[in-house]
């Protein structure tokens, strides 16, 4: 009797398909973002829009798994399983080891047949880390915790194409004792732990993943990893998928504190300045794709602590002006291994002509002319305390006009609609950026301005404020068409300070009504914790209604009394 796995396909007839015409090849760049090419030569639709090289492969390898590929695959974990548990005795009295003996004896958790190691890309667009066409089919369990390699194989979590420096990290090349490094393994269950939480199979092992992860991550200590910073990095990493997770989950206390543990392992480490001429040893890497993870991972701690510290009005842990490294290339130069020179952050806020486009990048940007303004008004609160509350204001906003207006002329018009593509991280950063409006309108309100300047400035930024929560509103119901799995995870936090604002000018008509706008589109998008919750219920804003309710009421009152 033949086994599932090694069934040959079942042909179609030639007959079926003579009268019809065959689909032609999508390129590389439609294979990769999953859309539908048009298959236009030379270049296609989607690589024309986006400016990027249009490659046909029109050789492809057979899909699907080879015969006896599966069997083949169980004998291999079999034989990695005995070989670990007569290893695992000998591990049981070594207590630095992160408790080995309860972790990686389980039967459980048999271990992966494949670990990327540090050249897991554990903050890339961490809004595609699932795979949408993955059926439900392909993803039963027998039990909660049966296996977790099924989990590891399901492509929940993308790993970049082999590179000369991940091709030969496999476990047959790997010791088996690597396995043991709790950095490794703290990493994994984080990544299993957003997977898991971004599936709608298996969100109830979110918290066996989670609760193993942060047991592993606080017994953790960097100063005793034998093989130094090249094992550190996982620890950063797992630090800031947990903050992400945390955010996701609303629990709000704990992403901040996990936070901070990101943001000193990566000063520890330096990652600020891996790129400075002072101080070569720092980026003396051989790899281009380990130093791109420790940039990558860098990067997002600093988008975390600037999100996390204007959604908290508190001070920003990661200062601007001391680093010195470069930003993030992009997305396919990193899976494809490719070596690039990106700009310094002090450089790419000046220009406005990018050669080079990220989104991501753009998000940095914004980000940090939102830190910027926040740090001056925290300044502007120190100096109100010593009687100088209106000194030095004679560019400050002029400056950062000037500045945020460039990065939203450069969001139109480098980048495509972030609706037609249905790019999350786009979309994503147009949020922003109009957030980042509100934001500077919002710290504008809050200052002592010299006489006859504040009323004239602070409508004019009303009103401009008003046109970015009209955006907002805009892309909120777009949100709307985008699978849940696909929406940014940290999207909340910009889309809660555009209630803030327009809560807060409630008694203006038409904030009053952008508001109600929001509202309808929020109470329309699902949230990604519980499908039967949307994001009325997740930013906990049903207290709202009642009061936008009575609001109407007294203005018919008022209208019929005339």
């Amino acid at each position: 009797m033949q086994t599932p796995e090694e069934v040959e396909p079942s042909t179609v007839p030639e007959s079926l398909t003579s009268g019809r015409s065959r689909q032609k090849p999508a390129c590389e760049e439609c294979r990769r973002r999953k859309l539908r090419c048009d298959g236009q030569q030379p270049q296609c639709g989607v690589c024309k829009e986006t400016g990027v090289v249009c490659e046909v492969n029109p050789v492809r390898a057979p899909r699907g798994p080879k015969r006896g590929y599966l069997k083949n695959l169980r004998n291999r974990v079999s034989m990695l399983e005995s070989r670990f548990a007569a290893q695992s005795q000998n591990l049981g009295t070594n207590e630095a080891g992160l408790n080995s003996g309860d972790v990686l004896a389980s039967p459980l958790a048999p271990i992966p047949n494949s670990i990327q190691g540090g050249n897991v890309d554990a903050v890339q667009d961490m809004f595609s880390m699932m795979d949408p066409a993955v059926s439900e089919s392909e993803m039963t369990l027998t039990s909660p915790l049966l296996d977790l390699e099924t989990l590891h194989n399901l492509n929940l979590i993308p790993e970049p194409p082999p590179t000369p420096s991940t091709t030969c990290l496999t476990a047959s090349s790997i010791p088996i004792c690597d396995f043991t490094q709790a950095e490794l393994l703290s990493l994994q269950y984080a990544m299993w732990t957003l997977a898991s939480l971004l599936s709608g199979q298996f969100q109830h092992l979110q918290e066996g993943f989670y609760q193993e992860a942060r047991q592993m991550l606080e017994s953790s200590n960097p100063t005793n990893s034998v093989q130094g910073s090249a094992l550190e990095i996982e620890l950063a990493q797992a630090w800031v998928l947990i903050a992400t997770y945390e955010s996701m989950r609303t629990h709000h206390q704990h992403a901040w504190m996990s936070a901070g543990r990101a943001f000193r392992l990566v000063q520890l480490m330096k990652l600020h300045e891996i790129d400075s001429p002072t101080n070569p040893s720092s980026g003396a890497d051989h790899d281009s794709v380990t130093t791109e993870e420790k940039r990558r991972v860098f990067w997002m701690a600093y988008f975390i602590d600037h999100l996390f510290s204007m959604k908290n009005n508190s001070p920003i842990r990661l200062n601007e002006h001391v680093i010195c490294t470069r930003l993030p290339a992009q997305e396919s130069d990193f899976q494809n291994g490719q070596s690039t020179v990106m700009d310094f952050l002090s450089d790419a806020i000046v220009d406005q002509n990018p050669t080079t486009r990220s989104p991501f990048n753009e998000c940095i940007v914004l980000a940090t002319i939102c830190g910027r303004t926040l740090s001056h008004n925290q300044q502007y609160n120190i100096r109100c305390l010593h009687g100088d509350g209106e000194a030095d204001w004679s560019d400050w906003d002029t400056w950062f006009d000037n500045i945020l207006s460039a990065r939203l002329q450069i969001l139109s018009k480098c980048y495509p609609s972030p609706t037609t593509g249905y790019d999350p991280m786009l979309l994503f950063a147009h949020v922003i950026a109009q957030a980042s409006v509100i934001y500077l309108c919002k710290e504008i309100k809050s200052m002592v301005w010299p006489n006859g300047k504040a009323r004239s400035l602070r409508t004019e930024y009303q009103q401009r404020a008003l046109n970015a929560a009209e955006h907002i509103v805009k892309l909120a119901y777009a949100l709307v068409e985008f699978s849940v799995f696909k929406v940014h995870p940290l999207m909340p936090i910009p889309i809660f300070l555009c209630v803030e604002f327009l809560f807060a000018n409630r008694q203006l008509p038409r904030a009053a009504t952008l508001l109600r706008q929001l509202l309808d589109a929020l109470s329309q998008l699902k949230s990604v914790i519980n499908p039967k919750q949307n994001y009325v219920m997740l930013l906990d804003l049903t207290h709202i209604f009642p009061l936008l309710n009575t609001m109407d009421n007294q203005t018919a009152g008022a209208a019929m009394s005339q």
